[in-house]
């Protein structure tokens, strides 16, 4: 088997176990797809919540890839073939997702790095709209507790109105 075959059999490898992680993270209700198969499309997190599978998905085949040199315990020019060879696939991935953003015009090394700092960042603007969500869900329900109150309030005024009334 030639090298450029053995390099694709590697990528084939690749997108299996990454089809077997999309399935695992189904199957084990992995909190940030869940919140984006939940998310009203037109809601604007629903694009962040995209925003940050993405970058997991890719940073995943990312750390996949560096597993599997590992594990093969390549070296040298056969080593150099398959970072060419993944970086090319590699490269194609982010370049569907740099119309979005420019991680690209970064060297491939700081690649995984700049993926976890907007992964980072990301994580926080979800924090931030969780947090947001909460804190409206208070505001609603003392809302919905005043209302309660002055409603009662009245019915209380009310009938003591009636009351004097018929006192009279």
């Amino acid at each position: 088997m030639s090298r450029d075959s053995s390099a694709i059999i590697m990528l084939l490898d690749i997108f299996e176990t990454g089809r077997e992680e999309l399935f695992n993270d189904v199957f084990n209700k992995e909190p940030c797809l869940y919140d984006l198969l939940y998310t009203d499309p037109n809601d604007e997190i629903f694009n962040v919540y995209l925003e940050m599978y993405d970058l997991l998905r890719l940073k995943r085949y990312w750390e996949r890839f560096n597993c599997y040199i590992a594990k093969s315990k390549l070296e040298g020019r056969e080593k150099a073939e398959y970072l060419n060879i993944f970086a090319s696939w590699y490269t194609k991935m982010l370049e569907e997702y740099d119309n979005r953003d420019s991680i690209i015009s970064s060297s491939a090394l700081m690649i995984p790095e700049l993926l976890s700092i907007k992964i980072k960042n990301l994580e926080s603007v979800i924090d931030f709209d969780k947090r947001c969500n909460q804190h409206m869900k208070e505001v609603e329900t003392s809302f919905k507790k005043l209302i309660k109150q002055t409603n009662d309030r009245i019915k209380k005024m009310k009938s003591e109105r009636k009351d004097n009334n018929g006192r009279s």
